[in-house]
């Protein structure tokens, strides 16, 4: 038997529902999704910190999710920075 919060969290995850653990997660992934859409393919990790986005992404492989590889042309863009 699983509680009410795993179902709904079940539901949400295999309908592609973002879920968040905060009202502040919340409000962000609102404005991301509102400005960029919902991407298609692998995992975004957004990062105010090297540390934190280095850290999101270990635990990502650690538990075989796939993080979405950057298009050319914006390799091209941070390569100029």
């Amino acid at each position: 038997m699983v509680s009410q919060g795993e179902a709904y969290r079940t539901l949400l995850d295999a309908c592609g529902v973002p879920i968040t653990s905060t009202a502040e997660g919340l409000m962000a992934a609102a404005a991301f999704l509102s400005r960029y859409g919902q991407g298609r393919g692998g995992t975004v990790v957004l990062s105010s910190s090297g540390a934190g986005g280095a850290i999101m992404a270990d635990l990502a492989a650690a538990n075989g999710i796939e993080m979405t590889d950057f298009a050319p042309e914006t390799v091209a863009s941070l390569a100029d920075r």
